[in-house]
């Protein structure tokens, strides 16, 4: 073997468990990929059936609202709110899709590839192997009186020489898939930075618009003495008042707290 590819091998050697940490990795990528796309599909069913749920919902106070005669033009108001929520739920589906699921099934379609040159190194390896080990029968072989002959001679030649060969190949092809490699690892913030901040944006102007869509119901109420914005907690303590109004009446006095 020439010194040239006796150092290169020793560098293969070197490099080995580098290589095989950043094949894991990539295959740890993968998986992650895959559970992204899983997690984007199942957000955006999810946010498809916000609306249908909601429109149920004001649905069921239409058609009882005889029995809030007062409350009909915020329920009108209510009414268009969920189309136009309806459009900002499939809108806010649809950038998850584009900005998070399909980049990441895009960066999965590398996989395939690196996979191929993994499975080509791994040939290469073992036909490295099966050299070695044919080279060192005949070298034993060899090794015995009166076996040396012109035919065995010629024949580890030709092993030794395309052992080195095969050597020479693999060192090329690791240090190859190891260059790349680590330049998809570090490239993987770059890419997945964009995706994140485009999400982000657009989760941000989905609130947005939702915020001013749900104020228009919530102007219904402006006219009011007692229209102030309270606290979630402060509604039901003033739901609660105006029960305890309607369970002083003499009709329902003997009403208990459930």
């Amino acid at each position: 073997m020439s010194s040239r590819a006796s150092k290169r091998q020793s560098v293969v050697q070197a490099d080995q468990p580098e290589l095989d940490r950043q094949v894991a990795a990539l295959q740890h990528l993968d998986t992650c990929c895959k559970e992204i796309c899983s997690g984007c599909k199942t957000a955006c069913q999810s946010l498809k059936k916000c609306a249908p749920a909601e429109w149920e919902l004001v649905m069921g106070l239409m058609q009882h609202s005889d029995q809030f005669p007062e409350l009909q033009a915020c329920l009108d108001q209510w009414q268009g709110l969920v189309r136009a929520k309806e459009l900002a739920y499939d809108q806010l589906a649809n950038h998850i899709t584009r900005f998070v699921a399909k980049p990441m099934a895009q960066l999965q379609r590398i996989q395939p590839c690196v996979a191929r040159q993994v499975k080509r190194r791994e040939r290469k390896q073992s036909e490295e192997a099966s050299l070695e080990s044919n080279l060192a029968k005949e070298e034993a072989k060899s090794g015995t009186a009166g076996s040396r002959t012109g035919k065995r001679l010629a024949t580890l030649a030709y092993l030794r020489r395309d052992l080195e060969s095969t050597k020479s190949q693999l060192a090329q092809l690791n240090e190859a898939l190891l260059t790349d490699l680590q330049a998809l690892q570090a490239a993987r913030p770059d890419y997945a930075r964009p995706c994140v901040r485009a999400l982000a944006q657009a989760e941000a102007q989905h609130f947005d618009q939702l915020a001013q869509l749900c104020a228009r119901v919530s102007d219904c109420f402006a006219a009011e003495e007692d229209f102030i914005c309270l606290t979630a907690d402060s509604y039901a303590e003033m739901t609660k008042d105006r029960l305890k109004q309607i369970r002083a009446l003499s009709i329902v006095a003997d009403t208990t707290d459930s």
